[in-house]
């Protein structure tokens, strides 16, 4: 399934290019949506790649309220997010961001990817923190391009563990937040 999610998402990217579904027009109210039709939407922010994913996303959402926030806030963004396990990253990384793609003047889609052998909180936890930094992305409308992820990160960031990567206070602090919640501590 992930070689082909690539075109999934370029073909959705061509379809929203009508002009009904550019970003002006694909604004939603500003209305918290039942977390159900977070899960469940067909214009859901954030879409799991398999069942596993899925299921990783409804325990956080049951169990998190930072989770909770992060996928009704980035409901009201022109990202859409596709979350999928990769059991190849390095291992001092537990997930990580991609720019896919974007559509001219549409939704820009991002692939979140999730270290499959960690616990289910550490999975759920590290969605969480990939989650703040898609948030971070819908708040800078100027990232439409890998490049212009790679630049925008360069400014707000601070340089990871391995070559092109990097992370925000901000992520930390939510990944965290996320575990401890799921954990009851605070």
């Amino acid at each position: 399934m992930v070689e082909v999610l690539p075109l999934v998402i370029a073909a959705l990217a061509v379809v929203t290019t009508h002009p009904e579904s550019s970003a002006a027009n694909r604004a939603r109210p500003a209305i918290r949506r039942d977390p159900h039709v977070l899960l469940t939407a067909i214009d859901r922010p954030v879409r799991a790649a398999s069942r596993d994913m899925q299921q990783l996303l409804v325990r956080g959402m049951a169990r998190s309220r930072t989770f909770a926030d992060l996928m009704a806030a980035l409901d009201v963004s022109d990202v859409i997010v596709y979350v999928e396990a990769n059991r190849m990253l390095p291992a001092s990384i537990a997930g990580r961001m991609l720019f896919a793609t974007a559509s001219q003047d549409g939704p820009r889609y991002v692939r979140v990817q999730i270290d499959d052998r960690a616990s289910t909180d550490l999975k759920i936890a590290a969605i969480g923190h990939e989650l703040q930094h898609a948030l971070e992305v819908a708040g800078a409308s100027d990232v439409r391009t890998p490049e212009g992820l790679a630049r925008f990160y360069e400014r707000i960031g601070t340089r990871g563990p391995t070559s092109g990567t990097y992370d925000t206070t901000a992520a930390q602090t939510t990944g965290r937040r996320v575990l401890f919640e799921l954990q009851g501590v605070g």
